[in-house]
């Protein structure tokens, strides 16, 4: 599996369960799926948590759709290291 395929996963996964519902498409609209700033504060969290990197709350409402979002993390991902972690 991909990096990207690897990040579509988790993060359909991570709003179907934050927002309770059953399935999520790359083509939702996330605010059309009920994504609000305390869904949003727990995506972020899961982010971090699973991946180390802190993707800033303001991201997540920078893009309209999972498929965009899913992009600029998998970009994010490739180009930053983990919080806490220095790039020496």
């Amino acid at each position: 599996m991909t990096a990207a395929a690897q990040v579509d996963a988790f993060i359909r996964n991570a709003l179907a369960e934050i927002l309770d519902l059953d399935e999520i498409y790359p083509d939702d609209q996330l605010l059309d799926l009920g994504l609000d700033s305390l869904a949003a504060a727990r995506l972020v969290a899961r982010v971090r948590d699973h991946t180390g990197h802190e993707l800033p709350l303001r991201v997540v409402f920078a893009f309209h759709t999972v498929a965009e979002l899913t992009e600029a993390l998998t970009q994010a991902l490739a180009q930053t290291a983990p919080v806490g972690h220095a790039d020496d």
